[in-house]
C-alpha cells in the first residue's frame, strides 16, 4: 500500500489574467482548478488584472475562498470582499492600482497562509513600496475571515505592519517541523543602499502560530550581489529541507533549511551568465531532488544531491521561438498539486509551459513548451503558492503536537512495462525509422542535447513504424523519446551524420 494526502487543497485554484475583460482583445480572468489530474480552465469576467502580484487561497476541501493582485482582495464570486480594498495603501498603490491591467508591481509580493488553529481565518502577507520609484520598504499582513457574509468573507484586519526595511520583491513560506505553524522568509534588498562589509545576504524570519505573527530574527548567509533587482523568484523544496532565491543579476543562492529552528545552512551559488539571463524563475521537483531554473531562453535542471551541484546542470529546454501574441519565453515556475511544474512567460501570452516529469533526470523530465492553452491572456508571474501539504517531521525535537499528515490508503498501482523501441539506421542520414509495438500509442519526439525539438509525430495503435526526416538536421547526437499514452516513457540516443 502507498499513502497519499487526502486534504489540505489550499492551492487547488490559481488565478491569472488581464483586466478589464474584453473578449475582442482576449482579455479577462482565468481560474485554473486542479481538482482533476488535468487542470480545468474557466474564463471569468474581471475588472482587475494580475500582471505581477498574484496569490489565492482555497479551503481544505479545495473551494476557492479569495485571491489578490496586491491591490485588493476578491472572493470566490470575483467580487470585492468586504473591506478588501486598499491593500498596500499608499503612494505606490495610487499608481499601480489605478492601472486596471496590472496590479501591484512585485514579482512575488503576496502570499496566503491558513491561520494555525483556525478553520476560517487566513493571513495575507504582502510587501509595499513607499513610492513607485523606491525599493520595497514595508512588510505587512492582513487577515481574512472566510466564514463572514455567508462564506463570501471579510477582511477583519488590514495593512498591519511587521517591519520597515529594504526588501526584495519576494516572500515565501515553509511549514514548521511541528506540522502546524509556518516560517515566513523575506530578504533584504541592498540596491541603492550601502552594502554590508561582510558581503553576505540577509534574511528575516517570521513565525505564524495560533497566537499570531512573531519576528524570529535575521540571518546573514550566502553570497550578496552589489545589484539586487526584480525579475526573480524564491521557493522552498516540497520536503522543506532546501531554500533557493534568485534574480537576473545575482544568479541563484541555495541553502539547506532546518524546519525546526528556521535557520539556513550550507550556502551554495549558481553563477549564471548575466548577459544571457533576461528573466528568472525557480521550482523544485516533487521529490525535492532537482531544482529548475529559467533564464528567459533556457530551462536548466540542477541535481541538488550531486557532489557538485553546479556541474550537474542540464539544459532541458531552449525557447523554440513560438509566439502567442508575444514570445512565449520562460519566466516563473510553480509546482502544481498534480505533480507537474507550470511556467509563465515574461511577455503577455495565453499559454503556460509544462514540465511533465520533473522527478526525472535530464531530458526525461519532458518539457512541453506552451503546452497549456489559456482562455485569456496573462503575463509575467505565476501565483505564489507554498507547499501546503507538508506536515510534521516525525521524531524531531519539534514533533511535539502529535500532528501527522492526513492520509488515506490506496492500492499500489500496477507497474507498467516500458515500451520497446528500435531505431534504424543509427547513425541516421536522411531518414530515421522508429519501430514500436503495434498495440502501443503515444508521441515520438526527437530533440537535440539542448532540448530543442527537431521532429515530433503521433504514433497510433496498429502502426508499427514511424519515419522521421533528418535531412535538415545538423550532424550530432540527438535524443529520441516515446511517451506512451499509458504514461510510460522510453528514451534512446541517435546520431545524425551527413
Amino acid at each position: 500500500m502507498i499513502r497519499v494526502s487526502a486534504q489540505d487543497k489550499y492551492d487547488y485554484n490559481w488565478i491569472f489574467g488581464y483586466g478589464p475583460s474584453n473578449p475582442d482583445l482576449h482579455y479577462g480572468g482565468t481560474l485554473v482548478n486542479f481538482e482533476t489530474e488535468e487542470p480545468i480552465l474557466t474564463y471569468f469576467e474581471t475588472e482587475i488584472g494580475f500582471l505581477w502580484d498574484k496569490a489565492s487561497i482555497s479551503d481544505r476541501s479545495g473551494q476557492l475562498i479569495c485571491y489578490t493582485n496586491g491591490c485588493e482582495i476578491r472572493n470566490r464570486e470575483h467580487k470585492l470582499i468586504e473591506n478588501g480594498d486598499n491593500i498596500n495603501e499608499g503612494p505606490a498603490h495610487e499608481q499601480y492600482c489605478a492601472d486596471s491591467l496590472g496590479g501591484y508591481l512585485n514579482d512575488q509580493g503576496v502570499l496566503f497562509l491558513p491561520m494555525p488553529g483556525s478553520d476560517s481565518l487566513y493571513a495575507l502577507f504582502h510587501l509595499r513600496w513607499w513610492s513607485p520609484s523606491s525599493i520595497v520598504k514595508d512588510f505587512l499582513y492582513s487577515i481574512v475571515d472566510a466564514s463572514a457574509n455567508d462564506g463570501l468573507g471579510r477582511v477583519v484586519s488590514k495593512n498591519l505592519p511587521l517591519r520597515t526595511d529594504t526588501f526584495t520583491a519576494n516572500v515565501t513560506a515553509c511549514r514548521h517541523a511541528n506540522g502546524r505553524d509556518w516560517w515566513i522568509v523575506v530578504e533584504e534588498n541592498h540596491r541603492f543602499v550601502t552594502l554590508p562589509p561582510d558581503g553576505k545576504a540577509k534574511y528575516h524570519f517570521y513565525l505564524l502560530d495560533p497566537d499570531g505573527v512573531h519576528y524570529h530574527g535575521e540571518q546573514k548567509i550566502g553570497r550578496l550581489s552589489s545589484y539586487q533587482s526584480f525579475v526573480g523568484q524564491t521557493c522552498f523544496s516540497p520536503d522543506g529541507t532546501r531554500y533557493a532565491s534568485g534574480n537576473i543579476h545575482n544568479g541563484v543562492n541555495f541553502f539547506d533549511f532546518d524546519r525546526c529552528t528556521g535557520q539556513l545552512s550550507n550556502p551554495g551559488h549558481l553563477d549564471l551568465m548575466a548577459d544571457s539571463v533576461v528573466a528568472m524563475g525557480l521550482a523544485f521537483s516533487p521529490n525535492s531532488r532537482y531544482l529548475y531554473v529559467t533564464t528567459g531562453l533556457w530551462i536548466l535542471q540542477y541535481d541538488m544531491e550531486a557532489a557538485d551541484v553546479v556541474a550537474s546542470k542540464v539544459n532541458v529546454a531552449q525557447y523554440d521561438g513560438f509566439e502567442s501574441q508575444l514570445p512565449t519565453t520562460f519566466f516563473q515556475l510553480d509546482l502544481a498539486p498534480n505533480g507537474k511544474i507550470y511556467g509563465s512567460s515574461h511577455f503577455g501570452t495565453d499559454v503556460l509551459h509544462i514540465i511533465h516529469q520533473p522527478d526525472q533526470p535530464g531530458l526525461a523530465c519532458e518539457v512541453e513548451q506552451h503546452g497549456l492553452k489559456m482562455p485569456a491572456y496573462h503575463a509575467f508571474t505565476m501565483p505564489n503558492v507554498p507547499h501546503y501539504r507538508l506536515y510534521d517531521v516525525p521524531g524531531s525535537v519539534c514533533d511535539s503536537l502529535g500532528i501527522n499528515a492526513p492520509m488515506v490508503a490506496v492500492k499500489e498501482p500496477k507497474a507498467l512495462r516500458e515500451p520497446k523501441m528500435v531505431l534504424f539506421p543509427n547513425p541516421a542520414f536522411d531518414l530515421l525509422t522508429v519501430y514500436l509495438e503495434p498495440e502501443v500509442s503515444g508521441r515520438i519526439t526527437l530533440m537535440d542535447v539542448t532540448g530543442k525539438t527537431w521532429a515530433e509525430q503521433v504514433k497510433t495503435v496498429g502502426l508499427e513504424q514511424v519515419t522521421l526526416k533528418t535531412t535538415e538536421m545538423p550532424s550530432g547526437v540527438y535524443v529520441i523519446s516515446f511517451c506512451a499514452d499509458t504514461g510510460t516513457r522510453t528514451t534512446q540516443k541517435v546520431i545524425v551524420q551527413h
